[in-house]
């Protein structure tokens, strides 16, 4: 959907409800019946579908206090590279909890 709408940037909400979290699975390669593997979702989901995990590490750091400029933990900028690098999209916002005032300009 990305490359096919033209998408220049994207927004993270909810990166308060990762918090407490060890660690963060995110599906890399999705394994197919017939054995290969694709890193696009497939167009059909009934099948039997093996999946391709990566372990990011998680933060335990409150960020729902974070106001602009504040740095946030470490592991969260690396989870925020990464989907950017894996959706090849730049993340502008970064939401940090339900209020408006939470919403973090990141570029």
């Amino acid at each position: 959907a990305i490359r096919l709408n033209g998408v220049t940037d994207l927004i993270m909400t909810k990166a308060d409800v990762l918090t407490g979290m060890d660690e963060i699975k995110v599906v890399e390669r999705y394994r197919l019946p017939d054995g290969s593997t694709t890193d696009e979702p497939p167009y059909r989901l009934d099948t039997d579908l093996g999946l391709e995990l990566k372990a990011i590490p998680g933060w335990h750091e409150d960020i729902t206090k974070h106001k602009q400029g504040d740095p946030v933990p470490a592991a969260l900028t690396s989870y925020v590279n990464y989907l950017e690098g894996a959706l090849g999209t730049q993340l502008s916002y970064l939401s940090v909890g339900p209020g408006r005032e939470q919403i973090l300009k990141l570029r």
